[in-house]
Order: structure tokens, then C-alpha cells, then sequence
């Protein structure tokens, strides 16, 4: 039993964590690079599409995300349950 969890635990960070994660560092970079293209100096702006980067990764990867983890929460519940 205690095995299952772990490995469903483990399984949904490697299916949903690491992806997440890269998306949002992908996207802030894509900001990074826009201010860097239009020469753009001002670091608040800067910052501001590194922002708007990492929340529209969010938003684009967050109906799969929790539809995913709600599978993998009902499935663990069955399980353990």
C-alpha cells in the first residue's frame, strides 16, 4: 500500500512538476528575450514580461493540471481507500 502512494506521489510530480516547471522558466526566458530584442532597458518592464511569461504558462498548462491531478487523487483514494 504504502508503495502505491509513494510511487503515485513521485509519478505525478514527474508528469506534471517537471514540465510545469520548465514551461514557466521557458516562457519568463521568452520575455527576457523580447525585452532583449526590442531593447527595451527598463527592468521593471523586464520583469513584467518575465511575469506575464510564468502566469501565461500557467493558465495554458493549468486545465490539464488539475484535471490531472484529480484522476490521480481519485485513483489513489481507491487505492489506499
Amino acid at each position: 500500500m504504502e508503495l502505491n502512494v509513494f510511487s503515485t506521489i513521485i509519478r505525478m510530480f514527474l508528469i506534471v512538476g517537471v514540465p510545469v516547471t520548465g514551461c514557466i522558466v521557458g516562457f519568463g526566458l521568452l520575455g527576457y528575450l523580447l525585452t532583449g530584442f526590442f531593447s527595451i532597458q527598463d527592468y521593471t518592464l523586464n520583469y513584467a514580461l518575465r511575469v506575464i511569461g510564468a502566469l501565461f504558462a500557467l493558465i495554458l498548462l493549468g486545465a490539464p493540471m488539475i484535471n490531472f491531478f484529480i484522476e490521480e487523487t481519485r485513483t489513489l483514494y481507491l487505492v489506499v481507500g
